[in-house]
């Protein structure tokens, strides 16, 4: 199973990049809102997914990115796509106060109503209070901030996905 890929961007577009690696092979890799530089060198953690007629690789730029996904797709009724989002959009650490904190309308985004995120604060608020989920409240911020900034502008009649890239890169 591939777990992390390393190469060049060779693309970059609705919500996919494709990487080549040393060996020359290009890999398509589904990475939702992360922006990345074509030509830049990247290095993404990667979930195979199977299923019966498709095999996608699911990007993240840090293995704790990487673990979240994988907690949020073991919740029923939560697939890779919304658990993607979630991660990219609201960021780990937020993911994870919301939850220990049971703050279901932090978790709602485009796709996951409230519904989902209790469902998810259910399911997941065990799995959280190991140590190994400590919140770095300076990317907390930075990603509350982000996540307001981002409401704002989508509020003011903005395209969600350029105004999330634009703001990754500010």
């Amino acid at each position: 199973m591939i777990k992390l890929l390393s190469g060049r961007v060779v693309s970059q577009k609705n919500g996919a990049t494709i990487i080549q690696t040393n060996d020359g092979v290009g890999w398509d890799v589904k990475t939702g809102s992360i922006v990345l530089e074509v030509g830049q060198q990247a290095e993404l953690y990667i979930f195979t997914q199977f299923r019966e007629y498709e095999i996608s690789l699911w990007g993240f730029l840090s293995l704790n990115d990487l673990e979240m996904f994988e907690l949020l797709i073991s919740v029923n009724g939560v697939g890779a796509r919304i658990a993607h989002s979630m991660v990219t959009e609201l960021g780990r650490d937020l993911i994870i106060k919301a939850i220990s904190l049971n703050d279901a309308n932090s978790l709602k985004i485009s796709g996951v109503g409230l519904k989902t995120a209790q469902k998810i604060i259910f399911a997941l608020k065990e799995k959280i209070t190991d140590q190994d989920f400590a919140v770095d409240e300076s990317q907390l911020n930075l990603n509350q901030n982000f996540k307001e900034a981002l409401d704002a502008l989508e509020g003011l009649g903005y395209n969600k996905v350029q105004v999330s890239k634009i703001l990754k890169d500010i």
